[in-house]
């Protein structure tokens, strides 16, 4: 059994306007344009008084600071290799018995001369 002309019209009209929507998709120029996670990281800390430079940090507070490769936050993984590559180290505080600890990234500590 076919379907009606009217309905064949219907079908072809929109799987010719679904492929033209895909094609314009497709043509359109990403507009997500983050600097490298390097470069935000270091850019922010430079903007930093130095107190504030020495202070440990969360991955989670880290993360609402940057943008990832993919336009939303850096995944804990990405940070940790920046983080570890600029000589921070992790550190963990610990409480009691509800919370056995918080883990934070610490900054490397500047040597006097």
């Amino acid at each position: 059994m076919s379907q009606p002309p009217a309905e064949n019209q219907i079908v072809n009209d929109l799987v010719v306007a679904l492929r033209e929507r895909s094609r314009l998709i497709q043509s359109r120029p990403s507009t997500f344009t983050a600097l490298p996670l390097c470069d935000q990281f270091t850019k922010w800390l430079q903007s930093l008084p130095e107190p504030a430079k020495q202070a440990a940090r969360t991955v989670p507070e880290l993360q609402a600071l940057f943008k990832g490769r993919r336009g939303g936050p850096p995944s804990a993984n990405e940070l940790g290799v920046l983080l570890r590559s600029l000589g921070w180290t992790r550190a963990r505080q610990w409480a009691g018995n509800e919370q056995p600890f918080r883990r934070f990234w610490v900054p490397p500590r500047t040597r006097s001369t």
